[in-house]
């Protein structure tokens, strides 16, 4: 019993860190395109907060970003978080720290899961993560500024999706398949060897 509870809120633990470490490099996104277009941070806040009656994730505020700089800001948090996800994959085949290894793999999902879950659920009015974040998110931000129709977006989200579930499939079956088939003869002296 005492495992089972120490299990549990280690696995709390590690996807709130996990989910903190995604949030901040989303928010990060947002603050580096707001300086390097010439504007200027006035609020930095990557942990959930109420803003406008409504739990948000994260929030970066600014002034003095230029107009047409507005788009690239909007979609800055995902940017980074797609290079973060290479970097973190990265990581996640060098490391074998046990700890490491699940806030880099619950960082990972969020990040992947972040643009699909904002364009599929904004699209029906549903917060970003289904009951916390904005209903009018980034995406949406993003394509009224570039007059973009927002059904042009649920082609690349499912399309991320999709590609998510075939490499989490892969993955997985790997694994089953591994555990569920018997060794062959010639696999005992090759380990022994």
């Amino acid at each position: 019993m005492v495992e089972r509870v120490r299990r549990t809120a280690g696995g709390i633990m590690f996807f709130l860190i996990g989910a903190f470490l995604s949030e901040l490099v989303h928010e990060a996104g947002h603050a580096f395109f707001v300086v390097v277009s010439g504007g200027q941070v006035t609020d930095f806040i990557p942990y959930p907060v109420l803003l406008s009656n409504q739990i948000v994730l994260g929030a970066v505020s600014w002034t003095g970003v230029p107009v047409h700089m507005l788009p690239v800001v909007a979609i800055g948090g995902e940017v980074f978080q797609y290079g973060f996800l290479a970097i973190a994959l990265a990581l996640l085949h060098r490391t074998r720290e046990h700890r490491a290894r699940h806030v880099l793999e619950i960082a990972c999902i969020l990040s992947w899961l972040d643009f699909p879950l904002y364009v599929l659920n904004n699209g029906a009015s549903i917060p970003h993560w289904f009951v916390i974040g904005s209903a009018r998110g980034d995406i949406v931000h993003f394509c009224n500024l570039l007059q973009v129709p927002y059904s042009a977006m649920y082609v690349p989200a499912i399309a991320q999706l999709a590609l998510g579930l075939l490499v989490i499939f892969h993955v997985k079956r790997e694994r089953i398949k591994s555990f569920l088939l018997p060794a062959r003869e010639g696999d005992a002296e090759m380990i022994n060897s």
